[in-house]
């Protein structure tokens, strides 16, 4: 699975950037020859490809921090962009095939094409980015638009509020998730 995700992002990066051509169903080697280095790591071509993205990477970032599947309007609603500008990386990261859509009864899902696309995403942020990102998916899911959320998996908020170094939050959220399994159990 791996080396055929290797295989296929290093095959779209030489087709972008013109070294290997498709001619009549079979890659051919150009004449030109690479400028640059090419990324020789998984790691690097993904990160090398949300690099490409330009400011669609920051919400391809934000997204990663919610998981590999997201909700379209917990993506929105933790962004410090509009929700016109949303769109607009998500339709950029849909066609670089990095996300999916997934159509769901209760609103519009994303996923990640491959859980190795999310975590080049999440770790190729700084600690603190990753720290706000954190704290904004959390401030939002314990906002009364997510109260359902809050509800039926109160671990997640407090997987949120660790992520933002706020562990009375999460603690407290941990709690929650530790009452809600015994009072089913």
């Amino acid at each position: 699975d791996v080396i055929q995700l290797f295989t296929e992002e290093l095959t779209s990066m030489l087709l972008e950037q013109g070294y290997i051509e498709l001619k009549e169903e079979v890659y051919h080697l150009s004449e030109q020859l690479p400028k640059k280095q090419v990324p020789v790591t998984l790691k690097d071509l993904l990160n090398a490809r949300l690099d490409r993205l330009g400011l669609a990477k920051n919400t391809a970032r934000l997204a990663a921090t919610i998981g590999r599947e997201f909700q379209y309007e917990l993506l929105v609603e933790a962004s410090a962009k509009g929700e016109a500008d949303v769109q607009n990386d998500l339709e950029l990261l849909l066609n670089a095939d990095l996300v999916r859509k997934q159509r769901r009864v209760a609103g519009e899902n994303y996923i990640f094409r491959h859980a190795l696309i999310r975590d080049a995403a999440y770790e190729g942020m700084l600690s603190n980015q990753k720290k706000d990102n954190h704290s904004r998916i959390a401030e939002t899911l314990e906002s009364a638009d997510f109260s359902k959320v809050m509800e039926e998996n109160p671990y997640e908020v407090g997987r949120h509020n660790a992520g933002a170094e706020d562990f009375a939050n999460a603690v407290r959220y941990g709690k929650k998730g530790m009452h809600k399994l015994t009072k089913t159990a």
